[in-house]
């Protein structure tokens, strides 16, 4: 936090004290067994759509279905890790893998097949950090669970955690200027307290944003870095450059690194922060693989160009004024600058949201 900057409070829940369990409920984290996901996947779940991180079959890719485990509401996140496809992985790498060496070879596919059940761990590992939990930034992680083969590339995983009910698109919907600044403040402090706390998210997004029944926003959904290879952002808020950006810090200090990770949470957030004042979905956002994400990203150029504000007429009516609609544009655009090292850090990103009011209309 700034110096003499308060924290917005955040709301916890009361134990409910409905058995003996409730007593070691804030720290006990376990292991379900495989016919307790059984059970619940049988139960017929509903599936977070907005949630999933990929389109297309959703079970060969990891998904959050929400659904009861031992009596309580809970949302699981699944992970399928598949057995590598050689066959494909030689077909859709380039031609130079030809010329690597047999071992080189081995240790890319390994690494490709393995995408998801590494996410799975950093995740894991994310949502158990004692620090975190306790700062109400990230769900609430209530056990974990793996099935399938006893081999990792072959086992679906599952994080068990907290029910969040209501996800940003929900959150969004009607929201009016007032609205929308409380939730994108909710979400700089949550990721702020992550940065405080030295890690990164390396995969911000709408749809890594959820809010639970106090509205408290939670970051879920994280990325991962593997070696020299930052693996989990999604196309449209990664970063030009990424991966050659990260090649040139990752044998560098831990600082260096964290700097670096860092930055690339601030310029998704950028992202972010557009996507939700101009109120465009994601398929518009996703700027190197579609025809509408080329427009988008040519509007917000022109806009920046004519020193234009792009804040959705919604929130023009509802209280932002001019002045405010054109300064957190250009300051999303500041996010979002192709120089790493020309975006602000999360403490600059605190203070000019902070300072964005609602105009009585």
């Amino acid at each position: 936090m700034l110096e003499g900057e308060r924290e917005p409070k955040r709301h916890k829940a009361e134990p409910d004290g409905d058995g003996p369990e409730d007593a070691h409920a804030d720290d006990e984290v376990i292991e379900y067994t495989r016919e307790e996901i059984k059970q619940f996947m049988d139960d017929g779940p509903e599936e977070i759509k907005h949630a999933a991180l990929t389109k297309g079959k959703a079970s060969d890719k990891k998904f959050v279905l929400r659904g009861i485990m031992r009596g309580k509401p809970v949302l699981v996140k699944k992970f399928f890790t598949g057995k590598p496809d050689i066959f494909t992985a030689y077909m859709v790498r380039s031609i130079h893998w030809f010329f690597l060496t047999f071992t080189e070879c081995f240790i890319r596919l390994t690494l490709s097949s393995n995408q998801n059940y590494i996410w799975h761990k950093n995740e894991k590992l994310l949502l158990e950090d004692k620090r975190l939990a306790a700062s109400g930034s990230v769900p609430k992680l209530l056990g974990f669970s793996s099935t399938g083969e006893d081999h990792r590339a072959t086992r679906r995983h599952y994080l068990i955690m907290e029910d969040l009910p209501n996800s940003c698109e929900e959150a969004t919907r009607d929201a009016k200027w007032g609205k929308l600044l409380k939730i994108l403040n909710d979400t700089v402090h949550a990721l702020n307290i992550i940065h405080k706390e030295q890690h990164a998210h390396l995969n911000v997004r709408p749809t890594s944003i959820m809010f639970d029944t106090y509205g408290n926003a939670k970051l879920y959904n994280f990325g991962a870095v593997k070696g020299g290879r930052i693996i989990g952002t999604t196309p449209g808020y990664q970063a030009p450059n990424l991966q050659t950006e990260w090649k040139q810090v990752y044998k560098r200090s831990a600082a260096v690194k964290m700097e670096k990770l860092q930055k690339i949470d601030i310029y998704a957030l950028g992202v972010t922060m557009l996507q939700l004042i101009m109120k465009v979905d994601d398929d518009r956002v996703k700027m190197e693989s579609t025809d509408e994400g080329k427009k988008f990203l040519t509007l917000i150029n022109r806009k920046r160009l004519q020193n234009q504000h792009l804040v959705a007429p919604e929130y023009r009516n509802t209280g932002c004024n001019h002045d405010d609609a054109v300064h957190i544009t250009n300051f999303a655009m500041q996010c979002i600058n192709d120089n790493s090292d020309a975006r602000p850090t999360i403490d600059e990103v605190v203070r000019t949201l902070g300072n964005l009011k609602v105009t009585e209309t």
